[in-house]
């Protein structure tokens, strides 16, 4: 399961350094001479969502999972 986590973690920072790039374009592309609404847009919101996903997969592989807790060998103990 580590090795799981720290594929999470790593494309959680991948795919949020990804996503702050195309945000970037976005709003270079929203304050450019001659913008482009729609592409504008689209680029923008591309960018948000990669964010967005990039962060899920980071907080993912962070999150401590439960422990699983072993009552094997407890019954007997108490008597």
């Amino acid at each position: 399961m580590r090795v799981v986590r720290q594929i999470l973690v790593g494309l959680g920072l991948i795919v949020m350094g990804v996503g702050g790039v195309v945000l970037m374009q976005g709003i270079v592309v929203w304050t450019g001479s001659h913008p482009a609404l729609v592409e504008a847009v689209a680029i923008t919101v591309l960018g948000a969502l990669l964010l967005v996903v990039g962060v899920a997969l980071l907080v993912a592989g962070i999150r401590k999972r439960p422990a699983v807790a072993s009552n094997v060998g407890a019954e007997g103990a108490g008597g």
